[in-house]
């Protein structure tokens, strides 16, 4: 039977820690301190995992995964494990390769530094798995010290339930400018300002602010799960021919592919460069200022006033 640690019990620390365990794994969780505003230990304990105490990872050797916030990683591993720690070598395991690539992290070099990162958040992870399916993932290894670094990666993913969907070999660079470029570029941050700037025009040409939400909004969701299950060719070639023609014709006004791909070259050189990594650090020093002043220009948007609306009707 494998044994794991998790630094960290929430997003994704409740879901690896609850997927290990079903699938055989004795896992033990730790967490900062409740005298300095940690709660990991205690809900841990709660859901009958055995914790370990924040300070005692330093001569804990079994695999430990880090699942705190990608920008609190560096400083605490730093405190407790980092270079001049006096400590055993372990294998280490990160949900995202943001930190090791851009967090300045130094491993002792007799430690495994491992990738496992599901491409989901916790609690699609956690619900897949206990309806027999999984999310992707992907696996690399930074540092192979023992020789294993492979092989504890893909008993991980797979005590995850993620190899019941797919595994893919990549590395902590590659997944992780990916991810920040996806996020950046689409998940976080192109989907949510047009669909804004749509719903919000709608409303003002005289659109029911309801149905302007259903038909930016939860429409949206039809479109992208037909592209995950057929492809974007899929995708058009099952939408109408006015959808098809429509949107093919605004996309080149709205998205001219010069203009798209030297935005999106920008978008890669700050974050390929080590631009936005820093800039996410002094974001986070400086208690996310930036991040709450921008958010606030969705706090009264049209489609999340209409979504209880919208359910209510639908019930």
């Amino acid at each position: 039977m494998s044994e794991i640690t998790l630094l960290g019990y929430g997003n994704q620390g409740k879901a690896w820690a609850k997927n290990l365990r079903d699938s055989g794994w004795i896992v033990k969780v730790s967490g900062r301190p409740e005298s300095e505003g940690g709660t990991s230990q205690r809900e841990a304990a709660s859901d009958g995992f055995a914790t370990i105490d924040f300070h005692a990872l330093r001569s804990d050797t079994s695999p430990l995964a880090c699942l705190v916030p990608d920008e609190c990683i560096p400083e605490i591993y730093a405190a407790i494990l980092g270079p001049g720690v006096d400590r055993a070598p372990r294998p280490f395991l990160f949900a995202h390769g943001f930190s090791v690539v851009y967090g300045g992290m130094e491993f002792h070099d007799g430690d495994d530094v491992i990738l496992c990162a599901p491409k989901g958040v916790g609690v699609m992870l956690r619900r897949l798995y206990t309806e027999g399916s999984g999310v992707m993932a992907v696996l690399g290894v930074e540092q192979d010290a023992s020789g294993n670094a492979w092989d504890t990666a893909l008993a991980v993913g797979k005590g995850l339930g993620c190899d019941r969907v797919g595994i893919i070999d990549s590395s902590f660079a590659e997944e992780t400018n990916a991810d920040l470029l996806s996020e950046q570029a689409i998940l976080c941050g192109g989907l949510p300002r047009i669909l804004d700037r749509s719903v919000k025009f709608l409303v003002r040409k005289g659109v029911h602010p309801k149905l302007a939400t259903f038909e930016c909004l939860n429409e949206m969701k039809l479109i992208v799960d037909m592209m995950v299950e057929r492809g974007v060719y899929g995708m058009f070639r099952d939408v109408s021919n006015t959808a098809k023609f429509g949107g093919l014709r605004a996309a080149d006004y709205l998205l001219p592919d010069l203009e798209t791909d030297a935005r999106l070259e920008g978008l890669w050189q700050d974050i390929v460069d080590g631009k936005f990594a820093k800039e996410f650090f002094e974001e986070k020093d400086n208690g996310f200022p930036r991040s709450q002043l921008g958010m606030e220009r969705y706090r009264d948007h049209i489609a999340d006033q209409n979504l209880n609306l919208l359910k209510k009707n639908e019930d």
